[in-house]
């Protein structure tokens, strides 16, 4: 239970653990299909609007500061980008796990998104339609605001939030409850601390430690780079490097057994390329099988304006909806498991570069 709830915390990835619950068979293309237009959208309605957080933020007098309060150097994901993976249990299909940046040049913040949506035979018998967010400062890399919201089910409904107050070195979470504790200074919440993992500079051996905040609860992850390893991606042997997370307890000990890796590639960019959980028969996995970075202007951290926690309430990297056929790309196409009727069209690489497996100079080590 541990693992998948450790699976659940890290990454969204409880697809898989639905397609372990139910059984999900490969099933037929037809039956395989998703609606992700209108998935998208109304998961998009899910999140907090801006008035919503600025009233949060008023009511425990949290300001987000004007400036940084650590510096990281510029990651690729800071200029926008959006992951695709393919989650499922051995040959049992479960869903797919979106994950996009989107860079906010007027409050100098970068709002990370989540989406977890069912598929096939899994939405049958069990829709997921789940959105978690987090608002980080765009040259710290560290949450302001992070919100979850989880539509699963016939009637599973819940809407949590954290407020993180960095300079106070306190959390507000509303999880049922309201609920205030003291925190480390750069407390992470579950989806923002893997952004920052990407900016890291380590290697095979290297052990390091993070503060996060789960389950109304601060935590600590230990992270062991356990050596290089290759992935294969689409056809393509990726170099990767093998990270062991491990969560430590009530009690502060951590659960050597849980099973849980992931895959970074082993470049500057660090994109997750592979996850796995093992469970008590076989294990869950996501896959990385698209990938996306438009080419964009640096995101300007200085001078900036910190008046709301969201850039806007409209879709994700909407630049990146518009087709634009007269601009060359040389971004590779959809693989034939994405590419499917109903494909949102943010996920078009018109105008874009996929620069997943490239790589894009060396990335300076930053203290956490």
């Amino acid at each position: 239970m541990k693992t998948m709830q450790f699976l659940r915390y890290l990454a969204i990835l409880q697809l898989g653990i639905v397609a372990a619950a139910c059984g999900g068979g490969p099933g037929d293309e037809e039956a395989d299909n998703v609606n992700w237009q209108e998935a998208a959208r109304f998961v998009d309605t899910l999140r907090y609007k801006s008035a919503v957080i600025d009233s949060i933020k008023s009511a425990f007098q949290v300001s987000f500061p004007a400036s940084p309060l650590r510096n990281v150097p510029e990651q690729s994901f800071s200029r926008g980008e959006i992951l695709v993976y393919d989650v499922g249990w051995g040959p049992f299909k479960a869903g797919y796990v979106v994950l996009t940046a989107e860079p906010d040049a007027a409050t100098g913040t970068i709002r990370l998104d989540g989406k977890a949506l069912s598929r096939g035979f899994v939405s049958t018998f069990y829709r997921m339609r789940d959105n978690v967010i987090s608002t980080v400062d765009a040259g710290g890399l560290y949450p302001f605001f992070f919100e979850q919201h989880l539509r699963e089910g016939k009637h599973y409904k819940a809407d949590t939030w954290i407020l993180f107050d960095h300079t106070r070195d306190s959390v507000h979470i509303k999880d049922g409850k309201l609920l205030s504790m003291n925190a480390t200074k750069f407390t992470n919440d579950y989806l923002s601390i893997f952004y920052y993992l990407r900016s890291l500079s380590f290697g095979p051996g290297d052990t390091f430690s993070l503060p996060i905040c789960v389950d109304k609860k601060l935590r600590v992850i230990n992270f062991f780079c356990k050596g290089r390893d290759t992935v294969d991606v689409d056809g393509k042997p990726i170099p990767c490097l093998d990270i062991l997370p491990r969560i430590s307890d009530d009690k502060g000990t951590f659960n050597k057994k849980n099973g849980f890796e992931v895959w970074l590639s082993d470049d500057a960019i660090k994109m997750p390329v592979k996850i796995k959980s093992k469970i008590r028969i076989g294990s869950i996995f996501a896959k990385l099988v698209y990938s996306y970075r438009p080419v964009r202007q640096a995101l300007p951290v200085a001078a900036r304006r910190r008046d709301s926690a969201h850039a806007s309430d409209t879709a994700p990297l909407r630049a990146a909806r518009k087709h634009d056929s007269s601009r060359a790309s040389d971004s590779r196409e959809l693989p034939d498991s994405v590419k499917k009727p109903g494909t949102p069209q943010f996920y078009s690489t018109a105008g874009g570069r996929d620069t997943a497996h490239s790589r894009t100079g060396s990335v300076a080590p930053s203290s956490p």
